[in-house]
């Protein structure tokens, strides 16, 4: 039997009992142009990219560039992801150290 657990919480959850929620973020790294450009300037982009690439650590960048998430939520945490999903109202806490 496969086991599952929120991501969130970390409490165990039962599959049979209860209902389990997966969410799935896909993130893509994309940029806008706001006036069209002609040839040249994209063989000028497409030139600074390939040498960027060389560069680079591959997985850093193909991370930077385009990720697919996967979670499962209980149903209490799912309830709290549905309100705020981009947790806009967390709390901002600060780690100081002990001086």
């Amino acid at each position: 039997m496969i086991h599952y657990s929120c991501d969130r919480c970390q409490r165990r959850i039962d599959s049979l009992e209860e209902i389990r929620y997966i969410v799935r973020i896909e993130i893509q790294a994309t940029i806008d142009s706001a006036e069209p450009a002609d040839e040249g300037d994209h063989l000028m982009e497409i030139e600074e990219i390939l040498e960027r690439l060389e560069e680079a650590d591959c997985q850093e960048l193909s991370e930077d560039v385009y990720q697919n998430r996967q979670f499962d939520l209980c149903p209490q945490c799912y309830q709290e992801y549905k309100k705020n999903p981009l947790a806009l109202d967390a709390p901002v806490t600060f780690d100081f150290s002990q001086n």
